[in-house]
């Protein structure tokens, strides 16, 4: 039997970003996101070494492309996620691009 998504997808919350303090000339570091419950997904490999394409218009090279339901949650540019199969880690990876079409959501890692 085929398992449409056979892969768990681990993420924390998005933190609030890093604030520059003008009066002090100080940065405040972001908080740490809530580690969220795992969602299904399939990762795929890009062993073609193709690229895509950023919100900047900038080429970026990616290792797997990530298929999950369309209603799953938004993922920013940077993001850290962890893919994990049936043997445990798969990949730890930065988010590259984030794609919600009319039939699933694809992330780029």
């Amino acid at each position: 039997m085929v398992v449409q998504y056979p892969n768990d997808l681990k993420y924390s919350s998005s933190s609030a970003e890093s604030v520059y303090d003008q009066e002090s000339g100080t940065w405040s570091a972001a908080s740490p996101g809530v580690e969220q419950p795992f969602i299904k997904c399939r990762a795929e490999m890009n062993d073609k070494g193709r690229l895509v394409a950023s919100n900047d218009g900038t080429q970026l090279e990616y290792s797997y492309t990530v298929y999950m339901t369309k209603d799953c949650p938004v993922f920013n540019f940077g993001q850290i996620v962890e893919v994990h199969n049936s043997d445990g880690l798969l990949i730890k990876s930065s988010v590259k691009k984030f794609s919600r079409g009319q039939l699933n959501a694809r992330l780029w890692v």
